[in-house]
């Protein structure tokens, strides 16, 4: 159907730090992959207006996003020194 995200690739960290948007019945967790840390979201189909939404939500809130950011990189970087 035009206009309907049928699978997205999100990262945890992301996922987690915006719970809100994601504890309800419409997103289900399909597969979880082992993978190094990464940052971002892909989406497959039509999604124009979901990757619009991204970006209008990223330059509105860039603050929040580069917090975010700082607060993953500080504690990977304290992960590693931890090992």
């Amino acid at each position: 159907m035009l206009g309907e995200v049928d699978s997205a690739i999100m990262d945890i960290n992301v996922a987690g730090y915006r719970s809100d948007l994601f504890n309800d019945s419409w997103c289900t967790v399909d597969k979880v992959i082992s993978y190094p840390f990464s940052v971002g979201a892909a989406v497959n189909h039509n999604a124009d207006k979901l990757e619009r939404l991204f970006r209008v939500y990223l330059k509105e809130n860039q603050a929040i996003v580069t917090e975010f950011a700082q607060n993953v990189r500080e504690k990977n970087a304290t992960q590693k020194q931890v090992k």
